[in-house]
């Protein structure tokens, strides 16, 4: 059988198609060419989709990283004005106003007391920065902080005199006030006031020991914070009772001469844990 030449250059391919029983057919024209570039065309296809793929997930991670840069000079501008901000000086001064006050109110009570400084001040210097709302703002709050712990703590401390008198035997070492002549240790301060004169306590406690004790005579032990504990002796009368929570000004005893005494005035001490120290430290501040 020969070949037909014409067929052989014909540029597309007959398909027959027949069905299961050979009872019908279907023929189909394929061109040759897209049988034998199928693959170029598939390859194609795959190479457009992966590249729209590889471009989105670019365009989008460059999205996120601009968006990331965007916020970040945000920040960076707030910050910098916030950091450029010059105090308002009404709101500094209103600020030193109450800071001023909390100053006067612990003056005042260091005034009752008794306790007074010497006004007298030194040189001055030291490293400075420039000021700024923000960092007033901080200093004034940490000064208003520490003077509100500051008040808290004195009224804990047994501070200037317990009774309206004058110093007349210091502590420590003394002459015998009975035999005038050798000596002996005192432990504590006298101060001269009037027999009945009002003791009070010099800072919020409470009474651990009210009765007779020895030589004290008829005495008051106050226990204070910080460990701090004072002692009244020679009272002519008791004002408080043991377990009693006393407040400071609160009247505890009455001046007076029991127990081994010379005549009226209070003895007065202060230890601070077990420690006996010099109550004259305590009276004024010099």
């Amino acid at each position: 059988m020969k070949n037909n030449p014409k067929s052989s250059k014909s540029s597309k391919l007959t398909v027959l198609m027949l069905d299961d029983h050979l009872a019908s057919e279907k023929m189909l024209q394929v061109p040759k060419k897209m049988l034998l570039y199928w693959r170029h065309y598939t390859f194609a296809i795959i190479g457009i989709f992966l590249f729209l793929g590889i471009s989105i997930a670019w365009c989008t991670s460059r999205l996120l990283s601009l968006h990331e840069d965007k916020e970040l000079l945000r920040k960076k501008l707030e910050y910098a004005k916030e950091k450029n901000k010059t105090p308002n000086m009404e709101e500094v001064r209103s600020k030193m106003e109450k800071l001023e006050s909390k100053l006067e109110g612990v003056t005042s009570y260091l005034r009752e007391r008794g306790v007074k400084n010497n006004g007298l001040e030194g040189g001055k210097g030291g490293e400075s920065f420039e000021l700024t709302l923000e960092n007033v703002d901080e200093v004034l709050d940490s000064y208003g902080f520490y003077i509100d712990n500051i008040h808290h703590d004195l009224v804990g401390i047994p501070l200037g005199f317990p009774v309206k008198g004058v110093m007349t035997s210091g502590f420590g070492v003394r002459k015998n006030p009975f035999s005038g002549s050798g000596y002996e240790v005192h432990t504590g301060v006298d101060l001269k006031a009037n027999k009945g004169d009002k003791v009070r306590s010099p800072a919020n406690g409470k009474v651990v020991f009210a009765g007779w004790k020895g030589g004290y005579g008829n005495c008051v032990i106050i226990q204070h914070t910080h460990g701090y504990e004072t002692l009244y002796g020679h009272l002519s009368k008791i004002e408080v009772k043991s377990g009693k929570q006393v407040k400071v000004g609160e009247t505890i005893g009455l001046v007076g001469s029991t127990g081994r005494s010379t005549g009226a005035h209070l003895h007065y001490e202060i230890s601070k844990q077990g420690k006996r120290l010099n109550a004259a430290t305590f009276l004024k501040n010099n």
